[in-house]
């Protein structure tokens, strides 16, 4: 799993999750975890406080719900919202859709969870073309609807939204 953050760019200083102040950064999940970790310092938590850092962001591409690694990344997700929690950051997860059951997991670990809706186009996960081709839940966006409703069931704090212009039209808009 890979862990993406954003720090404001006026905060001078690499973070935990190794991003300097004008980049995106990604991470493996050993070393996102270990700068987490690093939260339990209270000299570093104390510097992301001063600089009015308090969320994660907990990021990462898809694992299939039929992966023998699902569970492994289950696990290392609830365990990167758990230590930053613990160390005093406000998690909140996106890493695609999940199950209710693993929604209700981190849940206990989460001041809010989301999901991408995206598009509602089906031409745009074309197996050639389509921008969205090497993502399967985004064939299909009843799955992600699905998983906007089990969030509101679940009284999960959630957020979404869509991506305009990457190659739906008008009508797919509408």
């Amino acid at each position: 799993m890979e862990s993406k953050v954003r720090c404001p760019d006026d905060f001078d200083a690499v973070g935990p999750w190794g991003v300097d102040t004008k980049s995106w950064g990604w991470l493996q999940d050993d070393e996102a975890m270990r700068r987490v970790e690093a939260l339990k310092d209270p000299t570093i938590r104390n510097a992301y406080g001063g600089a009015g850092i308090r969320e994660a962001l907990i990021l990462s591409g898809e694992v299939s719900p039929s992966s023998w690694r699902r569970p492994v990344f289950m696990h290392r997700v609830q365990s990167l919202c758990d230590t930053a929690l613990r160390g005093g950051m406000l998690p909140h997860t996106n890493v695609g859709p999940l199950s209710a059951n693993e929604m209700q997991q981190l849940r206990a670990v989460n001041v809010s969870m989301g999901l991408m809706l995206e598009q509602v186009s089906s031409k745009l996960t074309d197996r050639k073309t389509g921008v969205h081709r090497f993502a399967p839940s985004k064939k299909d966006p009843q799955q992600r609807i699905a998983q906007i409703e089990q969030a509101g069931r679940l009284s999960i704090p959630f957020t979404t939204g869509i991506l305009c212009g990457i190659g739906e039209d008008h009508n797919d808009r509408v």
